[in-house]
């Protein structure tokens, strides 16, 4: 399985990779735009996207990768520091995000919701 991973955080980025490079392939973007450019090419099974990133933010990346209409449809993950309000939560929704998560992300909730997403699209 293999889970494209999107942060301009290099701290956050290597605890995400961490916690899921013994179960996972992981493909890990810097921002934005090369993480649209890996989902493109690579058709990851799962998409953990930081709220936000350089050159694309992972709002409008979860919205592109929504209208990009692969042929099946992939969990995306959105995560962010910011969450007090719920507006990214909802704003994450109305894009069609499958979760979100609150930074800091624990190790043991992303396995658990990434196992969980996973399950439900096979």
């Amino acid at each position: 399985m293999k889970i494209l991973l999107a942060d301009d955080n290099e701290k956050n980025r290597r605890l995400l990779e961490m916690t899921l490079k013994q179960k996972y392939e992981l493909l890990i973007c810097k921002d934005g735009e090369e993480a649209l450019k890996a989902y493109i090419a690579e058709k990851p099974d799962l998409v953990i996207l930081d709220a936000l990133m350089p050159k694309m933010d992972g709002f409008t990346v979860c919205r592109r990768m929504r209208e990009h209409g692969l042929e099946k449809r992939i969990p995306i993950i959105i995560s962010s520091a910011f969450y007090k309000d719920d507006v990214y939560r909802n704003e994450s929704e109305q894009l069609g995000a499958d979760e979100f998560l609150p930074k800091p992300i624990k190790p043991a909730d992303l396995l658990q919701t990434v196992e969980r997403l996973l399950r439900e699209v096979r």
